[in-house]
């Protein structure tokens, strides 16, 4: 109870724009002390409501900062898992095993680096023998950097992934108690737990590597988007160094390309609300749209809706982000730097 309260006020305190109450600590301090007890307490089987409850004490710790503790925390909730006899122990308690989940991956995210939980992923297996129906079954504007650069089979069954959730969750219409269906979120965990698990952050040596790695970052940015995963922790200082290290690249001298860039200067864009920092994003995006000979919004949302978008959940952000914009290009003494 005390680490729902504890998650209900972060939440609140989140959107509201205020500081955690300082009773937040006490509720803190005592989810670990009864942790404590019924963990060191006589031995008995370790129940779904403790895995939950660590698991909700490591999402607290990492969107206040605290990712050592956090990451003590899932640690913890990888031994009990573990215990329980591995994931697969969890598949009659959807909810539970998306909290797991959602609170590997967001720590992963924050990093770059491999989940904890290594699960059986089907996300990277081709769902057409035939690789131009594949390829043609992709969104336009991935099919538009096909023609200068090859996917292989696991980025294409990956984009073919989130196609399928984009185009029903710009149809479907979820409980209110439910943003994006399980159905759906399932198939997203899978694809961001196949790009995490293989993601390298070494420096790229060919101009494909770096468009590859782009179309990697704009996937996780996008799947973290439409789950509201960077709530809880927003981008952190290493997400956002390697996305800009993409986006200052060279290599985007195809229209596709630099279509490809628009789209996740969006989608980091929509994340930084620190003005100094949003700046530069948003330069990102000037240069960009002009490349691009784009003058409105209409236009610019219909290269987004070229990758991935979902209007209900991004056109807000997009749209506040595309009026600084005009108002940049407007003011050019501010482009400058």
């Amino acid at each position: 109870m005390s680490s729902m309260m504890l998650s209900s006020g972060q939440f609140l305190a989140r959107v509201s724009g205020r500081q955690l109450d300082s009773s937040a600590l006490g509720l803190l301090q005592n989810a670990i002390q009864i942790l404590n007890e019924r963990l060191q307490g006589p031995l008995e089987p370790i129940t779904d409501s403790t895995i939950a409850a660590v698991a909700g004490l490591a999402l607290t710790e990492m969107s206040s900062g605290n990712h050592k503790t956090c990451r003590t925390h899932m640690m913890g909730v990888k031994t009990m898992v573990e215990m329980r006899g591995g994931l697969s122990a969890f598949e009659y308690n959807p909810i539970l095993r998306d909290k797991l989940y959602r609170a590997d991956i967001c720590g992963s995210l924050r990093t770059l680096s491999k989940p904890m939980f290594q699960i059986e992923n089907t996300a990277t297996q081709s769902v057409f023998r035939d690789s131009h129906a594949a390829r043609e079954s992709l969104p336009s504007g991935f099919q538009a950097i096909l023609h200068d650069l090859d996917f292989d089979a696991g980025l294409t069954s990956i984009l073919l992934k989130v196609n399928s959730v984009t185009r029903k969750m710009n149809v479907v219409s979820p409980q209110t108690s439910e943003v994006i269906p399980m159905r759906l979120r399932e198939t997203l965990r899978l694809v961001q737990y196949s790009l995490l698990a293989k993601y390298d952050c070494s420096k790229p040596k060919e101009p494909r590597d770096q468009v590859l790695i782009t179309c990697h970052l704009g996937i996780l940015l996008y799947a973290g988007i439409i789950q509201n995963d960077f709530w809880i922790t927003p981008m952190d200082s290493q997400l956002k160094r390697e996305v800009k290290l993409c986006l200052q690249s060279e290599n985007f001298v195809a229209s596709s390309f630099t279509a490809l860039y628009l789209w996740v200067a969006f989608l980091a864009g929509s994340l930084i609300l620190d003005p100094s920092e949003r700046s530069s994003f948003l330069r990102y995006i000037v240069q960009a749209v002009s490349e691009l000979s784009l003058t409105s919004w209409d236009n610019v949302r219909e290269v987004l809706v070229n990758f991935a978008w979902v209007g209900k959940i991004q056109d807000a952000a997009g749209q506040a982000l595309w009026n600084e914009v005009v108002r940049l290009q407007h003011e050019p003494c501010s482009l400058v730097g």
